[in-house]
């Protein structure tokens, strides 16, 4: 008998959605989360879905922001997959499962002396094979988008170090900390800058904080905002430079007038990048070193850039920032067939620019195109409220809510939209945000433009004179 161990089966449930503001600035579009379905992505794994049945049970909407994380996860509002997987084939197979549910909705509580947000609840979470628990454990990766790519975020998730062209666990890392002191507290928009000559190839730059400068591969001249008693942190993450030269502070950004000021170096120290890489993992992390290690490295690729400096400030990673997934396995003799049933909560964007809200849900169909054979698939959206629009085109309406059938796959995703009235209205005020958005963003245009010429003509006067 053969056997076929590892084939990469990805169940993918939940992930990112886009975040939107009207232009008054105050937000009336809550992001939720986006839903997957089961996809393969090794070409040669053999099992087929011949049905899938999508059962939503929408009994209450979110709210808006939740201080009581409880009373987030008593929202009694969750889609049930159930895949009937097949194997057609002679071959014993023993396959990974991936899905990823992503970050927290934007409404997901946190805790405020840490920062981290109450999500997920696994008991919230159930991934069984035929009844029973299938054992899957929490993984996590970067992502830079806000929507889900298998191509791009399923190799995010490895079982050891990743392998890169620049960074690994033994590379050196340089850390120089500065102290700011005797700047004027009359100069609110002071900045430090240093000019800093290196090989791209062989040392990255970060600054933390940094607020850009001049930069060009090899020879940077990076900037910072500064005020007294401040600290600066400054790496060289493999070698160190040809030539630093010296921190000097002028006016502004903008100005390069030096004023008085000083950087004073009170640390310097080396260490690997696996240990900078690691510095700020909690202990109590869900999040393995391999796991966090990784997505540092795929964070500091996305965030630098072709001449080695690397310009996200610290803050963009974090755990509430990280996709999470859960892993399992299943294992299917030949001719075998078993049902994986997947269980999570439902988080909806939600759109309060209407004169009731309108919760959208999504649940990407595509994924699943790349089984060898993809069956029948059933919908069922048991929710006693009305159905606003469907990218699916009509459903049938039933008493516990709407159902559709399909025969394979469509060409569309499964959006849907949900309102306590059947025809909600824009409110008017929306348009007037609009107006009022457009005007004040035309009358910065015009003062920054108004500044400008005068800082040139007083260039100009000072020149003459």
């Amino acid at each position: 008998m053969m056997k076929l161990r590892n084939a990469i089966v990805t169940s993918v449930l939940l992930s990112l959605s886009a975040v939107s503001v009207y232009a008054n600035s105050a937000m009336s579009v809550w992001r939720g989360t986006d839903g997957y379905g089961v996809t393969v992505t090794d070409g040669e794994c053999p099992l087929i879905v011949e049905h899938e049945t999508l059962s939503f049970h929408i009994e209450d909407y979110p709210q808006m922001h939740y201080d009581n994380p409880q009373e987030f996860y008593d929202l009694k509002s969750s889609v049930t997959a159930e895949y009937t997987i097949h194997n057609p084939s002679d071959m014993e197979i023993t396959a990974k499962l991936l899905f990823p549910f992503g970050a927290g909705p934007f409404y997901a509580p946190y805790d405020p002396e840490t920062g981290r947000e109450f999500y997920p609840d696994p008991k919230l979470y159930h991934v069984m094979t035929d009844g029973q628990d299938a054992g899957a454990v929490l993984r996590f990766s970067f992502a830079a988008r806000e929507s889900f790519s298998l191509e791009e975020d399923l190799p995010e998730v490895q079982d050891a170090y990743c392998t890169d062209s620049f960074y690994r666990p033994d590379l050196p890392v340089h850390e120089f900390v500065y102290s700011v002191s005797g700047i004027d507290d009359a100069e609110t928009a002071a900045a430090a800058k240093r000019r800093i000559l290196y090989n791209p190839a062989q040392t990255k730059i970060l600054c933390d904080p940094f607020n850009g400068g001049t930069i060009e591969t090899g020879n940077v001249r990076i900037q910072t905002w500064v005020e007294n008693d401040m600290e600066i942190r400054l790496y060289y993450l493999g070698d160190l430079p040809e030539d630093d030269g010296e921190w000097e502070v002028v006016k502004s950004g903008t100005e390069e007038t030096p004023i008085a000021g000083n950087l004073e170096l009170i640390s310097e120290q080396e260490y690997s990048f696996e240990t900078f890489a690691l510095r700020e993992r909690p202990q109590d992390s869900a999040v393995s070193e391999t796991d966090w290690y990784n997505a540092y490295v795929s964070y500091l690729e996305w965030a630098g850039n072709s001449s080695g400096v690397i310009e996200s400030a610290f803050s963009g990673f974090t755990e509430n920032s990280l996709m999470h997934w859960y892993e399992y396995e299943i294992h299917l003799n030949p001719g075998e067939t078993v049902i994986n049933t997947v269980t999570v909560p439902l988080y909806p964007e939600i759109d309060t620019g209407w004169d009731e809200p309108v919760y959208t849900y999504t649940y990407l169909l595509s994924p699943a195109k790349t089984w060898k054979e993809f069956g029948s698939l059933d919908i069922d959206i048991n929710a006693a409220y009305e159905m606003t629009g469907s990218s699916l085109g009509s459903f049938q309406k039933t008493e516990q809510g709407y159902h559709k059938e399909l025969k394979g796959l469509p060409d569309k995703e499964l959006e849907f939209s949900l309102c306590s009235i059947s025809n909600p209205k824009r409110n008017t005020r929306y348009y007037g945000y609009l107006v009022l958005g457009f005007l004040g963003v035309s009358a910065v245009i015009f003062l920054l433009l108004v500044w400008l010429i005068i800082k040139i003509l007083k260039a100009v006067f000072r020149r003459k004179k």
